[in-house]
């Protein structure tokens, strides 16, 4: 027999398990973002000066006639590679942004995320944002929260 109360008592483990994201890579980096969160991909293109002093904001860019913000990991100091890529997130209370990313591979399935953060030291992104994932074979991949990003957006 069993005792729902005892269930309910139970720690709930660290990682989510099986979830779909968008996989691309930033600098020598494997980032994977919700592929629930993501709206679209667009070029990304370095274009209007940053509307703050946060290093991590990359700048303004036109999407569907609204201006977005663009998101850089690594800040907006680092290049911008040829055919770099925006993730442009599903606009949420009136929050628009877009992560960029030098490469995107495209969709897969990791195995599980962990409430710990990715150890990106050389990048501006809040380590809030950055969390360790695995991939099937158990390659380490960070995982954006993209909820930790719309915060800090909206925060600045």
């Amino acid at each position: 027999m069993s005792d729902t109360n005892a269930v309910l008592e139970t720690s709930a483990p660290v990682t989510t398990g099986l979830r779909e994201f968008v996989v691309g890579r930033v600098g020598d980096i494997h980032v994977a973002v919700p592929s629930d969160r993501v709206e679209t991909t667009v070029a990304a293109s370095r274009g209007s000066e940053p509307p703050c002093d946060e290093p991590w904001v990359a700048g303004w860019f036109t999407h569907r006639d609204r201006l977005w913000l663009s998101v850089r990991l690594d800040g907006r100091a680092a290049d911008c590679a040829p055919g770099a890529k925006r993730l442009v997130m599903r606009e949420s209370d009136g929050v628009r942004f877009a992560i960029e990313l030098d490469e995107v591979y495209g969709p897969v399935v990791l195995d599980a995320v962990a409430n710990v953060p990715y150890p990106a030291e050389r990048w501006s992104a809040p380590t809030e944002w950055l969390k360790v994932g695995f991939a099937h074979d158990g390659r380490p991949v960070c995982c954006v929260d993209v909820d930790e990003v719309m915060k800090s957006v909206v925060a600045g």
